[in-house]
C-alpha cells in the first residue's frame, strides 16, 4: 500500500495533541506557521493552552531521534517532518499571506506538487472548501471511535416468559441475552416479543391505569440493568416517585428520576436539546436530596460564556456578577417553590460556604475547594474543557454527588466539538462505572412552541 502525506493544520493539534500519532505508517508533515501558531497559544491557561505546550514537548521529545527537518520514524509506524517549506507565490491564487490559514493552504499545495497522495488535515471548515478549490485533497480529523456517543438507555425485546419471569422475580439475569452489552446503571425500554404494537393506546393508558399497569405484554416496560441483572423499575411503567413536587412527564424523565434518587449513584450526567427539563430536573433532584437531609449544602456552578457579543465586564461584587449567568437555575427554583412549601425561606450565598442553604462556585475559585455531603449541580458542561471537568469531579468529597448538564449541540467555545468537549469526555470515561449514571432526554416539554422551534429552528 503506498504512503500518504499527511499536512496537520494547527486546530488538528489544538484538538488532539496525539493526533501525530494516528496516522499509522504514513508520512506527517507540520509546516512551519502551525509552530509560530502553537507558540501564540502555548501561554494560556485554558485547554487549548494545555493541548500547544503538549504538543511542543512532544515535538520536542523527538528531536532525540533525529533532526525534524530531515524526518523522524514515530514508534507507531511513519515519519513526521518539520521544516520550513518554501510555499508557491499566493497573488497568483487570489490569497492574502498574512493570514496563517493560506500559509498553510500553499505549503500542503507546494507539498502535493513534489510527493503523490498528499492530504491536508483541518477542522477549519472553510480551509478544507479552499483546499478542495485548488484541487487539494482535504480530510476533517476525528479522534479514534468518537463517533460512538453514549444516550445510558437501550432497547430490549423479551419474549413472554422472559417477561413474565421479570414481573415476577423483579429481575432476570444476564446471561441469556450474551449478545448484547450494556452498562452498570444503563436503562432499558423493553418491548415483548408478544406485543402486537410498538406503543399501547394511550387512551388505556389513562382510562383505565389499572389494566394499562397489568397488560405488561402490550406496551413498553422500564428496566434498569446492575451487576449483570435487568432490574424492574417500580411498577414497570413509572418510579412512582416525584422530586419536590416536580413529577415526570415521560419515559426517559422516569429514568433520571431514579438516578437523582439513588444513593448508590455519585455521578449523573444529564444530556439534552433545549427544553426536554436537565436543569428543572436537576435542580428539583438536588433539593430533594437536601430536603431529606441527605446532603447539608446544594452548590451551583456553570461556566461563565456567552452567546453572541460579550457586554464587558459587570459592574459590583460577586453575587451580582454571577447572578444573571445563574438565572435558569433560579427559574427552576422559583418553579419548584411553587410546587412544594418547604422552601420558602431558602438561602442563597455566594462568597460564604459556611452559610445559606445554596451556594454558588465560580469556577475560577474552585481549585483547592473540598465539598463534603453536597450534592452540586454544574450546568451548560459542554463548555467545559475536560481539564476542568476533572479540576471539578476531583472536589468531590465523601457523601457528595455531582449532576452535569449540557448539551453537545450548543457548544460556544471555539475549537470544542461533539466530541472535544468536556461534557463528552466525562461521559466516554465513565461509561460503565457501578457509581456513574446517564441520561439523555429526547422530548421536550417546555411547551409546544419551543419543542416545534428545537426541531425547526
Amino acid at each position: 500500500m503506498k504512503k500518504k502525506n499527511y499536512v496537520l493544520d494547527t486546530n488538528v493539534l489544538l484538538y488532539d495533541p496525539k493526533s501525530i500519532f494516528q496516522f499509522q505508517e504514513n508520512i506527517i508533515h507540520i509546516p512551519m506557521p502551525v509552530l509560530e501558531e502553537l507558540d501564540t497559544f502555548k501561554s494560556s491557561t485554558n485547554e487549548l493552552g494545555m493541548n500547544a505546550r503538549e504538543t511542543i514537548r512532544y515535538l520536542d521529545s523527538l528531536r532525540e531521534k533525529g533532526k525534524l527537518c530531515n524526518g523522524v520514524e514515530l514508534a507507531e509506524g511513519g515519519t513526521l517532518f518539520v521544516k520550513p517549506y518554501q510555499e508557491e507565490d499566493a497573488s497568483k491564487y487570489m490569497l492574502d499571506r498574512n493570514y496563517v490559514d493560506n500559509k498553510i493552504l500553499l505549503i500542503a499545495n507546494q507539498i502535493s506538487q513534489e510527493r503523490k497522495n498528499v492530504v491536508l488535515v483541518t477542522k477549519d471548515i472553510n480551509l478544507r472548501i479552499k483546499a478542495d478549490s485548488l484541487g487539494l485533497d482535504v480530510e476533517d480529523y476525528k479522534k479514534p471511535h468518537e463517533d460512538k456517543y453514549y444516550s445510558g438507555v437501550a432497547e430490549l425485546t423479551l419474549s413472554k416468559e422472559e417477561l413474565d419471569e421479570l414481573y415476577e422475580e423483579k429481575f432476570i439475569d444476564y446471561e441469556m441475552f450474551s449478545e448484547e452489552e450494556f452498562n452498570d446503571n444503563q436503562y432499558l425500554i423493553i418491548h415483548s416479543a408478544a406485543c402486537k404494537t410498538e406503543w399501547y393506546s394511550e387512551e388505556l393508558r389513562q382510562d383505565s391505569p389499572e389494566e394499562y399497569v397489568k397488560d405488561y405484554h402490550n406496551r413498553p416496560t422500564i428496566a434498569k440493568f446492575i451487576e449483570d441483572k435487568i432490574c424492574l423499575i417500580g411498577n414497570g411503567i413509572t418510579t412512582g416517585k416525584e422530586l419536590v413536587g416536580i413529577k415526570p412527564k415521560n419515559m426517559r424523565q422516569e429514568f433520571l428520576v431514579d438516578a437523582l434518587i439513588d444513593p448508590d449513584i455519585n455521578l449523573i450526567t444529564i444530556e439534552g436539546k433545549a427544553g426536554t427539563g436537565k436543569s428543572l430536573l436537576a435542580t428539583a433532584g438536588a433539593m430533594s436530596g437536601y430536603f431529606n437531609c441527605a446532603y447539608d449544602k446544594i452548590v451551583i456552578t456553570r461556566p461563565i460564556v456567552s452567546l453572541g457579543k460579550e457586554l464587558g465586564h459587570l459592574p459590583g461584587d460577586i453575587e451580582a456578577k454571577m447572578h444573571p449567568w445563574m438565572q435558569p437555575i433560579f427559574d427552576a427554583i422559583d418553579i419548584i417553590k411553587k410546587n412544594h412549601s418547604g422552601f420558602k425561606n431558602l438561602e442563597t450565598s455566594y462568597e460564604n460556604y459556611e452559610e445559606g442553604d445554596i451556594h454558588i462556585a465560580p469556577l475560577s475559585f474552585i481549585r483547592g475547594r473540598n465539598f463534603h455531603r453536597a450534592i452540586m449541580i454544574v450546568d451548560e458542561a459542554q463548555n467545559l474543557s475536560p481539564h476542568e471537568i476533572k479540576t471539578i469531579v476531583t472536589r468531590a468529597g465523601e457523601d457528595t454527588k455531582l449532576i452535569f448538564t449540557g448539551d453537545p449541540e450548543q457548544i460556544d467555545v471555539p475549537y470544542f466539538d461533539r466530541s472535544s468537549n468536556g461534557f463528552s469526555y466525562l461521559i466516554k470515561k465513565f461509561k460503565g462505572q457501578r457509581i456513574y449514571s446517564h441520561v439523555t432526554l429526547t422530548d421536550g416539554e417546555r411547551s409546544e412552541l419551543a419543542e416545534l422551534a428545537a426541531r425547526l429552528l
